[in-house]
């Protein structure tokens, strides 16, 4: 069975019926502002069982299969945790450069992790 990780935006809609991102400080939404970088872009939509063992803590903890890019930073797991897992097409620079993403991901604040 495929497994499936997901990473999307989440906005609101101010007074005005516009979208807006910002919990404290609302600003409208500029595409601009959060278009992802290209080499993050291959993390968008990802299919493996290889990625189950990023999202297993965070479903137990938060017992759902979405959390914001910031739980999902605070459950990712280090590699020296991970290495021993016979992954199928995943190495040491992929888990580097998803990190990386998901700083990325976590630092703008309205990104979202979906895995099914």
């Amino acid at each position: 069975m495929a497994y499936d990780l997901n990473i999307r935006i989440c906005l609101d809609i101010d007074s005005f019926g516009l979208p807006c991102t910002g919990y404290l400080m609302r600003s409208l939404y500029n595409p601009k502002d959060f278009q992802v970088p290209y080499k993050f872009r291959r993390f968008l939509h990802m299919r493996g069982d290889d990625l189950r063992i990023y999202t297993y803590t965070a479903e137990v903890e938060c017992a759902r299969r979405e959390v914001d890019a910031n739980s999902f930073k605070a459950f990712f797991p280090k590699w020296e945790d991970i290495s021993d897992h016979k992954f199928e097409r995943w190495s040491k620079n992929d888990h580097d450069l998803f990190k990386e993403a998901i700083d990325w991901f976590a630092e703008k604040e309205i990104f979202w992790i979906y895995w099914t």
